[in-house]
């Protein structure tokens, strides 16, 4: 496969993955409450889909980096919540796939 489908395919994956984070964040509006806290529960819910971003927009145009950052975001969410198996699977599986992809783009 071409280099640059490599990249794209594992830059668009990565945007995926933080898009498929941010709708966790729509949780917040659910239940009672006001309408601010609803909002401010809002904005607390995407902080992961933005920490996601950031790694994206640093692993741009260096896919080494994307592959290493995926990688320990994986494994520190893993840690994190090692008690819930089925959220490690939700969210570090994928983790785990754009990391390889990022790995895998970096192969020039």
């Amino acid at each position: 496969m071409a280099p640059a489908v490599r990249t794209w395919l594992a830059r668009g994956t990565a945007i995926g993955l933080v898009l498929f984070l941010a709708l966790f964040a729509f949780d917040a509006f659910e239940g009672a409450g006001s309408t601010s806290s609803k909002v401010l529960g809002f904005a607390v819910h995407l902080w992961p889909a933005a920490l996601v971003a950031v790694f994206v927009a640093l692993s741009w145009r260096r896919p080494q980096v994307g592959a290493v950052a995926f990688l320990v975001l994986a494994f520190g969410y893993a840690a994190w919540a090692w008690d819930h198996p089925g959220w490690i699977a939700a969210i570090s599986g994928p983790l785990l796939v754009v990391a390889a992809l990022h790995a895998w783009a970096a192969r020039r």
